[in-house]
């Protein structure tokens, strides 16, 4: 059996519909927090188009309508509230690279001691699962702060990505989830190109860390040995953008922790595209990876194989068109980045 999808019952709706409405009306209140407190992200030399200050507390508004579902499960609440303790802090303190990643070590930390059902067994061996769950874990908590670089972007991939999982979700957990996609859509009225709010660091990794959680959520009957190759499918968008950013910076020579505009989001913008444009395109691509996903799981080793080989040889061609778009910014905005 492989995935299949599960019916919606009414009050399930109804979830939806109270997360979605805490998210807006949670968003707009972050909103009003920021502006009146000066609570604001300041224009970013990484982002050329970012030229004026936009309230950064949108990470409240999302996680006011999550914790709506994921109150009921400590699973996903417990974590939910430590990357969004992490990321406010870094919001306010703006950290330096390596104290961020210790801050999300110390949080990736508390969570699986919170929740052990976040520790998968990849090996068998408990030292090295819990090692490669924190990993995964702490790898998408950081690819959606990298996609957070253009309006509308991470809201939409979370928001289907959780979607997708809702289709397949059954008894409870399909309330949660029907939770946590309401949020993402809620903030994402706000978030929209063009964006009125930022999700701010404190959204990205509670957005970021709910998607790695969700497939603890909607059980079914897949075969461990393919959790990885559909782990990838699940989450390509983010670990597409993390993987060609960190090879951007290293090509570089510079070091992949420091800040530059090689996001793909960036570079499609320097392309020509717009901002709804990405989104659509990025909300297309999660769609188009998780149905190659559902295919994988029934299919044989064949087709596996020529699946991912697919997807990987579309992904390096997604790669070069990228790579001809490179984003140039004058000499003051590249000093400010060096500092």
């Amino acid at each position: 059996m492989g995935i299949e999808p599960a019916g919606i019952r009414t009050s399930q709706v109804t979830t939806f519909l109270s997360a979605l409405f805490l998210a807006f009306a949670g968003t707009a209140l972050a909103r009003f927090i920021s502006l009146r407190s000066g609570f604001v992200s300041h224009p970013d030399p990484v982002i050329p188009d970012h030229v004026r200050p936009v309230p950064k507390l949108g990470g409240l508004g999302f996680c006011l309508g999550a914790a709506a579902g994921a109150s009921s499960s400590p699973t996903l609440f417990v974590g939910l509230m430590l990357f969004f303790l992490c990321g406010l802090f870094d919001d306010a303190l703006r950290l330096r690279p390596a104290n961020k990643f210790i801050a999300q070590l110390v949080a990736t930390a508390l969570a699986l001691i919170a929740s052990p059902a976040l520790i998968r067994p990849f090996t068998g061996v408990l030292v090295m699962d819990i090692a490669l769950s924190a990993f995964c874990i702490i790898a998408i908590v950081n690819a959606f702060n990298f996609i957070d670089v253009c309006d509308g972007l991470a809201a939409t991939v979370a928001a289907i990505t959780f979607a997708c999982w809702t289709w397949i979700g059954v008894g409870p957990a399909r309330g949660l989830l029907l939770a946590v996609t309401g949020a993402a859509v809620g903030f994402l009225l706000w978030n929209r190109p063009p964006a009125r709010i930022f999700l701010g660091d404190s959204g990205s990794q509670a957005m970021g860390f709910l998607v790695v959680a969700s497939p603890l959520l909607a059980p079914h009957t897949i075969a461990f040995r393919l959790w990885v190759p559909l782990g990838i499918l699940w989450t390509g968008v983010p670990v597409f953008e993390l993987i060609f950013v960190t090879w951007c910076r290293v090509r570089k020579g510079t070091g992949w922790w420091r800040g530059s505009p090689d996001h793909f989001a960036l570079r499609l913008q320097a392309a020509g595209w717009s901002k709804s444009a990405i989104d659509a395109a990025s909300a297309l691509a999660v769609v188009v990876l998780w149905y190659a996903s559902s295919v994988l799981v029934g299919a044989g080793w064949g087709l596996r194989v020529a699946m991912l080989t697919a997807v990987g040889l579309l992904a390096l061609l997604c790669a070069a068109y990228l790579a001809r778009h490179e984003v140039i910014l004058p000499v003051d905005k590249q000093k400010a980045i060096a500092e």
